[in-house]
Formats: structure tokens, C-alpha cells, sequence
């Protein structure tokens, strides 16, 4: 498994999802396997870092973020970990209807909705006053 830790800052989402595009790619993977791994990060990275430690300042360096991911035969596992607010995002998030109107649809949430669709298992677990989420990827075009 790859650990990588993350400062609270948006900058840090560009370098954690092309190390994972370059872990992707070097075991074969396809384009759109690569991409909807780095859209799911991307997203609940994103999440994270803005509605995760909002209770804490902006400049505080004090926040624990963290990107594991490896081949386990067949399945990609990546899995997400930080100490920020307890939020299930497999529960606690709102399900957006897609084929709703642009203009009636409420914001937020497709975002999770893509992670839901893309991976083909997500858990959540919070242990020891950390959030951890665990998605799996069945791979199909794996060279290794």
C-alpha cells in the first residue's frame, strides 16, 4: 500500500491524485478506470478540506489527512482517513436525483453520488476520533 499525508490545503489534492494516476497507470489500468479513481478522490478530498474542519481556523496546520491505496488481486483499495468532524458520507450525504432539472436541483451531493456509482464498495468506519473511508474498485484491464 502507498500512504500518503496530506496538509490542509487544496494544492495537496493535484499531488495525492497524480501519485495515484501514476500507481494506476503503471499496473495497467485504463484511462477511464484512472479517472473515475482521481474524480472520487478529487471529490471527497475536496469535501474534506472544506466542510471537514470547520471547526478549526483556516491556518490551522494541525489537521491529520491521509490517502492509502494498493492492488489487492483484482481491486483497487483506496482509503481515506482524517480527524476531522465525524461525517459518514455513505449516510449523512443527500442522494441527488440526476435527472432533475439544472435549475431545481439543490447543490451538493453529485459528487458522492459519482463516488457511490463508481466504486463497487464503500465503508465507513469512525475509530478513534478518526474518519475512515474505504472504497474498492473491481479492475478489469490490470496488466499486473
Amino acid at each position: 500500500m502507498v500512504t500518503i499525508k496530506l496538509k490542509r490545503d487544496p494544492s495537496e489534492i493535484q499531488r495525492v491524485t497524480l501519485a495515484l494516476e501514476a500507481f494506476a497507470k503503471d499496473r495497467g489500468l485504463d484511462g477511464r478506470e484512472i479517472f473515475q479513481l482521481s474524480l472520487c478522490l478529487d471529490e471527497l478530498l475536496t469535501n474534506t478540506m472544506s466542510y471537514g474542519y470547520a471547526d478549526r481556523a483556516e491556518a490551522d496546520d494541525d489537521c491529520d489527512i491521509g490517502v492509502s491505496f494498493g492492488l489487492i488481486d483484482d481491486r483497487l483499495l483506496l482509503v481515506l482517513e482524517d480527524d476531522g468532524q465525524p461525517f459518514d458520507p455513505l449516510r449523512e450525504a443527500d442522494t441527488p436525483d440526476p435527472d432533475a432539472d439544472l435549475d431545481s436541483r439543490p447543490i451538493g451531493g453529485l459528487g458522492l453520488h459519482l463516488v457511490r456509482t463508481f466504486m463497487d464498495a464503500c465503508r465507513y468506519i469512525r475509530i478513534d476520533d478518526r474518519n475512515r473511508l474505504e472504497l474498492e474498485k473491481r479492475i478489469t484491464s490490470t496488466q499486473a
